[in-house]
């Protein structure tokens, strides 16, 4: 709760630094590919249903994802502030699966909030490194088994990240961005409907890493 009240004071400031200062908004669309790695590619995990009974949920390795990103924010100067959205869905292969292979349907999205400083502004070539806070959910269908019966799972949970981009402005108002994003991921909560309690009895940790290649529109 801390870190939630400190990022909303984090955002207010700049916001009002963006409505004194040298701003301008835009607005960045383009593709990234995602690959992961931790707690959700190693095994499948024991939980207990409303009635004390033993399941076994297997989550989605998440290995390799691609992702439209899309990107909403504002350029103060040096800095820029933005909000970064991924989406996408795709068949992935279950974890703790060791003869044989299943894959079901997933879907990971992500909402960022992010802040880089931006060097050699305002040259048309800029390198920028930051950092964000996420916000992830993962979704997947008839991964969680209890005898006979499947049920689809929802994860949710946090990240903190480190951030470096590229941009290249072909005019005023248009750049090419490319950017690596490495985020740290813990997921503490679960929601399923055999299940009475939406907390994990471990949390699972997941390292994202990102590469996104955008087109910025800046107004």
């Amino acid at each position: 709760m801390k870190l939630l009240k400190r990022l909303l004071v984090f955002l207010l400031v700049f916001v009002a630094m963006g409505f004194s200062a040298d701003q301008k908004f835009f607005v960045q669309l383009g593709y990234g590919l995602m690959a992961s790695k931790g707690d959700f590619n190693d095994r499948a995990l024991v939980v207990k249903d409303k009635d004390d009974n033993k399941g076994n949920l297997h989550p989605a390795t998440l290995k390799i994802l691609g992702t439209p990103d899309l990107t909403l924010g504002m350029n103060i100067r040096n800095y820029t502030l933005d909000l970064d959205f991924q989406y996408s869905s795709a068949d992935q292969k279950l974890s703790g699966y060791i003869d044989q292979e299943l894959e079901e349907n997933t879907t990971l999205w992500r909402i960022g909030a992010e802040f880089t400083y931006n060097i050699y502004w305002p040259e048309f070539f800029q390198i920028g490194v930051g950092g964000g806070l996420s916000f992830a959910g993962v979704s997947t269908d008839d991964n969680l088994f209890f005898g006979a019966k499947t049920y689809d799972t929802d994860f949710w949970g946090m990240g903190i990240g480190a951030i470096a981009d590229m941009r290249y402005a072909l005019t005023d108002h248009i750049s090419i961005v490319s950017a690596l994003k490495v985020y740290e991921n813990v997921f503490w909560s679960l929601d399923a409907s055999p299940l009475d309690d939406d907390q994990l009895k471990d949390s699972l940790w997941q390292t994202f890493i990102l590469i996104t290649v955008t087109v910025r529109y800046q107004f």
